[in-house]
């Protein structure tokens, strides 16, 4: 039934009336040609080659700088007798198409000038005007985007419109010099920043494991702007901390990961992953089942995707993620009767599972055995700064300048539920140096002093604690400036 010598299939049997009002469906043309295996092979090099003219073509077809700034001259001429801000300048459709007439004639930007592009940015303007600005930051936009994709598409090897996770990794890799925000990051970490960047893009954008993402779908994510953004030399502090691609948050992520692996193996084990934040065994357990693992343990590369799964929890690949963990039947489902029963126990503080990690966790600290918790042994716990643990140890009763179990829970209890009331009075205790019911800028200072330390020690560049001052004052906005109370913390909760 198949030609091989035409590349199409007859299709015998068809009905009569078909073929009558088609009478191209008595064959199907091939529609499927497959990619060649051997790059080394003419096909493939013919292949290539046509690839790369289509692309050198497609970026002929980009407009240009040039084009861009008599296109913005344009707009503004066409409002310069108005007073009003760029923002608040907008045309008619007359005007709009009397602009594009003034363009040269065989510039980029006149496929741009369409009643639909007109009436896309007009949202339902009552005179039918748009904003100039909006029009010039959509075609700017486009235009972003058409250099984007095919800067992407000359890693596409196969040339399918797909990237695997090697060629997100070169496209990253040669990136890299161009983000002066990362210019404080030493060579050597290029490798590990290269995988938790790729990371977020193969674990949102993949979650099913093809081993590879569609061009399409990286640009429309939104993170190529978020990785992007990192050129910027005048960032925003609170904007760089903010950005997953940022050298704050690879470091954090890189430096969390070498304080687990205990052994200096360069992987985790069960043992040293239970360390990380407040898992249960049983749900590590099912984690090691679900992911891949090397001799029972896990390397970098699955340390980041639980990372990203646990801090993004209410989206749908962490869902997917943590569900496939839940389901621990392998049936699709979750049933009430056993799944969802451990769930719940789990979650429940007085559960026996609960009650066993907070001991199992108090007995891992306690390393010298006399049931007691100095500050040496209460510093592996989570991420807590001397100068923080220091005034623990000042607030709550102590034994021998050491504390007991009693201590240990009301602390894990405090820093669980940081968003309770009665965890805000506790840690307002502490962070109240002075004793006098408020907090000011010396006491945030003391404390900072300890994180700034931290950063330095994971080769990060400390922040300024005056931003950080003023960030804290802006966000609560006490009723007495310069001073934070209780009240003035449980008001802005």
């Amino acid at each position: 039934m198949s030609d091989q010598t035409s590349g199409a299939t007859h299709v015998d049997g068809m009905d009569a009336h078909v073929v009558h009002k088609w009478p191209q469906m008595t064959e199907i043309p091939r529609f499927y040609e497959k990619i060649p295996i051997n790059e080394d092979s003419l096909a493939a090099r013919v292949r290539e080659e046509a690839r790369a003219m289509f692309l050198q073509n497609m970026s002929k077809n980009v407009i240009e700088n040039e084009e861009l700034q008599q296109l913005w001259v344009l707009l503004e001429k066409s409002c310069s007798q108005t007073s009003e801000s760029y923002e608040k300048q907008r045309i008619d459709y007359l005007e709009y198409k009397r602009i594009c007439g003034l363009l040269d004639p065989k510039s980029k930007a006149k496929e741009y000038f369409t009643a639909s592009v007109f009436a896309k940015l007009q949202d339902k303007d009552p005179n039918q005007k748009i904003s100039i600005l909006n029009f010039f930051n959509y075609v700017m936009r486009k235009v972003w985007l058409r250099q984007t994709r095919i800067a992407l598409s000359l890693y596409d090897i196969t040339g399918q419109g797909f990237l695997k996770e090697t060629d997100l990794e070169n496209y990253i890799q040669e990136l890299i010099p161009t983000l002066s925000q990362l210019d404080s990051l030493d060579k050597a970490f290029h490798p590990f920043y290269i995988c938790i960047a790729v990371r977020k893009f193969f674990f949102f954008l993949d979650p099913h494991k093809h081993n590879k993402i569609k061009i399409v779908d990286i640009l429309g994510s939104g993170f190529l702007d978020d990785l992007l953004e990192l050129r910027d030399e005048d960032l925003n502090k609170t904007r760089e901390e903010a950005n997953w691609f940022s050298a704050t948050n690879t470091l954090r992520l890189y430096s969390s990961y070498l304080r687990l692996d205990e052994d200096h193996n360069g992987m985790l084990s069960k043992p040293e992953l239970m360390k990380y934040g407040n898992l249960t065994n049983l749900f590590i357990e099912r984690l090691f089942d679900v992911c891949i693992t090397y001799d029972k343990e896990i390397d970098f590369k699955t340390y980041v995707d639980i990372v990203l799964a646990l801090e993004n929890r209410k989206e749908v690949q962490s869902i997917y993620f943590l569900f496939s963990i839940l389901d621990i039947k392998s049936k699709r489902f979750i049933d009430s009767d056993e799944d969802l029963n451990k769930t719940r126990e789990e979650a429940n503080w007085f559960s026996a599972t609960n009650t066993l990690r907070l001991y199992s966790s108090y007995l891992r600290l306690d390393e010298d055995h006399n049931g007691m918790l100095s500050k040496s042994e209460l510093m592996k716990y989570g991420n807590l700064t001397n100068l923080f643990i220091e005034r623990l140890f000042d607030v709550c009763i102590t034994y021998d300048k050491e504390i007991d179990f009693k201590t240990y829970v009301d602390i894990v209890l405090a820093l669980e539920n940081r968003k309770e009331v009665q965890s805000i009075y506790f840690l307002f205790s502490i962070l109240d140096i002075k004793s006098k019911r408020f907090i000011d800028s010396f006491c945030i200072n003391y404390f900072f002093k300890a994180i700034q330390e931290q950063m330095r020690i994971q080769g990060q560049e400390p922040l300024n604690v005056d931003d950080v001052c003023n960030e804290i004052f802006d966000m609560v906005r006490p009723q007495e400036m310069g001073k934070i109370t209780f009240e003035d913390l449980i008001s802005w909760y």
